[in-house]
């Protein structure tokens, strides 16, 4: 809060900005919200909160205002939540007003990531469950095959949002009816959905203990067609697919038999992928029962340098894993089957052709193989120090209270251009096993 006189003044800038440049600012600094509890500011810090009030209320009321509307009303929403609008817009007026704008509005390519970022930021009316159930209802109608794709794509990713923050659920404890379910509607959706954006983000609804034992046939309809699409053709397909199956095998929602069916797909998946970005995604990924370090060896000999590396790197990770669970011994007999000890403490594929800046990584490894085969435990990482760490946000962005902060400018808004390869997309949100 008392950094809202830099947040009006970054935000006022904003405006002389291209609109390509201006929305994702305006949109990172709208998805800032007041503490819970915190109350609309007294004294000295009033009048910056008015300022901060009025500059969102400008923007709501331009008449064609367009996304800026809508990135505005996500603002004004958050402040309403809070109290700040005590003669204002209510919330549940502006929760309707923006579900009336957003059918209204066409999404070029270049906003989608902006318009994906307020969604994800709306938070939903978990107090009131048969209103939340009419909104819910409503925004359905925007994930329709007749739907510009930009909608649905941004429709199911705050579905997933409100999934994650157990939204849903707490909407019903306690109260009749019942918490709305979207397990069918996710069903009846992936019967016809084929876009790899939207899938991606159908793939981060992972439905809970309550919802798959109230839907059973559509929870196994769910599976069953995720099951088929890590085999389509599409290979942005196949990896939505994949990370759908891996956040239903993490919840416990699969039977018996659906992991079986998991283990053995993913085994034929890493022995014959061609796609680098659904290999990286199935790197990712600890299938049940035994780790198949056979299939993985034989990928260390491919052709394609970023092959090789996937397949280090999911050795590394199972060599960590099983070193930590104190089982030395096993990974020293798995690495001579291997043929590790064979090769005379080489490699068992050269590491030739990799970018520089993976050597530090795979220098790593040999230190943590070597030490293994040795029945040692490794030893410290001397260059972990070193290594570029990521960069950090510019500080002079909003910085929101956990569970509802806004998404960064930087993660949010890439692009491409016609004939460039897509972003590597492979989020594996965090997940709460049901037993």
């Amino acid at each position: 809060m008392e950094r809202l006189p830099e947040w009006l003044r970054e935000a006022r800038r904003a405006m002389d900005l291209e609109p390509k440049n201006r929305h994702p600012r305006l949109a990172a600094l709208a998805g800032w919200r007041p503490r819970p509890g915190d109350g609309p500011p007294h004294g000295d810090k009033a009048e910056a909160a008015q300022a901060w009030v009025r500059f969102w209320e400008e923007r709501y009321r331009t008449p064609g205002s367009g996304l800026e509307g809508l990135i505005a009303a996500t603002a004004l929403l958050h402040l309403a939540e809070a109290g700040w609008l005590p003669s204002g817009l209510s919330p549940e007026q502006l929760r309707a007003e923006f579900r009336r704008r957003v059918p209204q509005y066409l999404i070029s390519y270049q906003d989608r990531s902006v318009f994906r970022m307020l969604l994800s930021s709306v938070p939903a009316d978990a107090s009131a469950p048969e209103r939340l159930r009419q909104d819910i209802k409503a925004w359905l109608e925007l994930t329709h095959r007749n739907v510009q794709w930009e909608k649905r794509e941004a429709v199911w990713d705050m579905f997933a949002a409100w999934q994650r923050e157990s939204v849903l659920e707490r909407s019903g404890r306690g109260r009749l009816p019942e918490p709305p379910r979207l397990l069918p509607d996710l069903a009846r959706t992936l019967e016809w959905e084929r876009n790899d954006y939207v899938l991606l983000m159908m793939a981060g609804y992972i439905p809970g203990a309550v919802e798959v034992s109230a839907h059973p046939e559509a929870a196994r309809a769910v599976v069953a067609r995720w099951e088929a699409l890590s085999r389509n053709d599409d290979s942005q397909i196949r990896q939505a697919a994949w990370v759908a199956r891996w956040n239903f095998l993490r919840a416990g929602v699969l039977t018996a038999e659906e992991q079986t069916r998991f283990g053995a797909d993913y085994k034929e998946a890493i022995g014959a992928e061609k796609s680098r970005a659904v290999l990286v995604a199935l790197v990712q990924i600890q299938p049940p029962g035994t780790f198949p370090l056979a299939i993985w060896t034989r990928r260390l000999s491919d052709q394609d340098d970023r092959y090789r590396l996937a397949a280090h790197l999911a050795i590394h990770d199972w060599l960590v894993e099983v070193a930590g669970g104190g089982q030395r011994r096993q990974v020293r007999q798995v690495l001579r089957r291997a043929g590790q000890e064979d090769a005379g403490n080489r490699p068992v594929a050269p590491f030739v052709n990799l970018p520089p800046e993976v050597w530090p990584d795979f220098r790593r490894l040999r230190e943590i193989e070597t030490a293994l085969a040795a029945g040692q435990m490794p030893p410290p990482d001397a260059a972990a120090e070193n290594r570029a760490t990521p960069r950090a946000v510019p500080a002079r962005l909003p910085e929101a209270h956990p569970r509802t902060g806004p998404p960064g400018i930087t993660d949010r808004t890439a692009g491409r251009t016609a004939g460039s390869e897509p972003p590597a997309r492979h989020p594996f949100p965090e997940v709460i096993r049901h037993e």
